[in-house]
C-alpha cells in the first residue's frame, strides 16, 4: 500500500462524517422549533393531542419527528450536500503503464473547484435559512418550554370533571370551571372545556 494512502482516504471522507453530524444537529434544532411552535398553537385554538398510539380524536406523531414540509426538504438538501462534497474532495489513483508490464501508481487528493463552490453555497444556504428561522416569532401565550417535562406537567392539571380530556381537542387558557376561581385565584391548564386568555390583572396558580 502506498505511503499516505490511509491519510488521504481519511481526509477525503472525514467531511462526510462532519456533514452527517451537522444533519443530526440541524434536525434536532429544527425539531425544537417545531415542538415549540405546536406547543404555542394550543393557546390559540383547540387541538387534539399528538401521541404514538392515537385513540379517540388524538393524532399520530410525525414519522421523522418533523412535519413532511420540513423533513423532506431537509433530507433533500443534505443528500445533495453529501453528493457535492463527494465530487469536491476525493481520492485519486493514477496508474501509468510502461513496456514489459511495468506500472506505477500515483495516489493523491483530487479536488473540483466547481463542486467546492457548490458545496460551500449549499452550506451557506443552510446557515442563512436557520438564521432566518431564528427571527420568527410566535403569537402564542403559553409559557415557553414545550419540550420541558416540568412545564408540560404544570400545564396539564385539568379541572376534576374533565377526565377524558386527552381523547378530545384541548386548549390552554384560564379554565372557566375550576374551584380556585372562588378564591380570586385563577388556574390555567389544558382542558377540553371552554377557556379564556389569561388576564394580566389576575393571579394564577
Amino acid at each position: 500500500m502506498k505511503k499516505g494512502f490511509f491519510s488521504i482516504v481519511f481526509f477525503a471522507n472525514m467531511w462526510q462524517l462532519l456533514v452527517s453530524l451537522l444533519y443530526i444537529n440541524t434536525n434536532a434544532l429544527l425539531t425544537c422549533f417545531c415542538v415549540e411552535s405546536e406547543w404555542q398553537s394550543f393557546s390559540r385554538k383547540p387541538k387534539s393531542l399528538r401521541v404514538t398510539s392515537p385513540t379517540g380524536q388524538q393524532r399520530s406523531t410525525y414519522f421523522l419527528s418533523l412535519p413532511w414540509r420540513y423533513s423532506l426538504p431537509l433530507m433533500g438538501i443534505f443528500t445533495t450536500l453529501h453528493w457535492t462534497l463527494s465530487q469536491a474532495i476525493f481520492l485519486t489513483v493514477v496508474t501509468t503503464y510502461k513496456p514489459e508490464s511495468y506500472h506505477h501508481d500515483m495516489i493523491f487528493l483530487g479536488t473540483s473547484p466547481r463542486a467546492l463552490i457548490l458545496t460551500v453555497s449549499i452550506g451557506l444556504f443552510i446557515m442563512l435559512g436557520f438564521v432566518a428561522m431564528c427571527f420568527r416569532t410566535s403569537d402564542g401565550i403559553l409559557p415557553r418550554g414545550g419540550s420541558c417535562s416540568a412545564v408540560i406537567s404544570a400545564a396539564c392539571h385539568r379541572p376534576s370533571g374533565d377526565g377524558d380530556a386527552a381523547q378530545k381537542p384541548v386548549q390552554w387558557g384560564e379554565a372557566s370551571v375550576y374551584g380556585a376561581e372562588t378564591r380570586n385565584v385563577g388556574h390555567c391548564c389544558f382542558t377540553s372545556y371552554e377557556v379564556i386568555p389569561p388576564r394580566s390583572n389576575r393571579k394564577y396558580r
